[in-house]
């Protein structure tokens, strides 16, 4: 059980990440900084490789720490789509996020959306394999029929408490889009 509620929070985790690094009413360091930029031989995140400020509420600016990186910075946030186009100034990138349309509302709406299904359906997959680890544990003779049952119900519960999370983070960035 302790090793499903790690897994639980592990999946809350990456759905609130994932959520933060979709576009909102303001700018966020997060929509930026999972973005991978082939760098040193390898590919690594903007935020290994520069400074993320938030100077305005609709704007950000990435400064890299070694400045020869800086074109590859503005090639991978162009490559990445976030609704906006950065522009180079010297050793600093700034991003300008214009105001949403509705089309484009619909559209990260149908983002989040698809996100918080995602753990949704991690949640489920999770669940499956702790109910066949303990029915073969039942099966073994290592829990009896009625732990298995208890078990059970305590597993739904916190699946079940898992997922009424994701569906509220889903609602406040569904308002946050509104919003904005």
């Amino acid at each position: 059980m302790d090793d499903l509620e790690e897994k639980i929070l592990k999946t809350l985790e990456h759905v609130k990440t994932e959520l933060a690094g979709v576009r909102g009413a303001r700018a966020h360091p997060a929509l930026v900084e999972e973005i991978h930029v082939e760098a040193y031989g390898a590919a690594m995140r903007i935020k290994d490789l520069a400074s993320i400020t938030i100077p305005e509420p609709k704007m950000i600016e990435i400064r890299a720490w070694d400045t020869s990186l800086t074109g590859a910075l503005a090639t991978a946030v162009e490559a990445a789509k976030i609704g906006a186009n950065p522009m180079v100034a010297g050793d600093v990138i700034r991003i300008a996020l214009p105001a949403l349309t509705d089309d484009r509302r619909v559209q990260i709406k149908k983002i989040i959306g698809n996100i918080c299904e995602e753990g949704r359906i991690a949640l489920r997959q999770e669940r499956d394999q702790t109910l066949e680890k303990m029915k073969r544990q039942q099966k073994d003779g290592e829990i009896s029929e009625d732990d298995l049952h208890r078990m059970k119900d305590s597993v739904d519960e916190a699946i079940k408490k898992a997922n009424d999370t994701i569906a509220e983070m889903k609602t406040a960035k569904d308002e946050e889009i509104d919003a904005a």
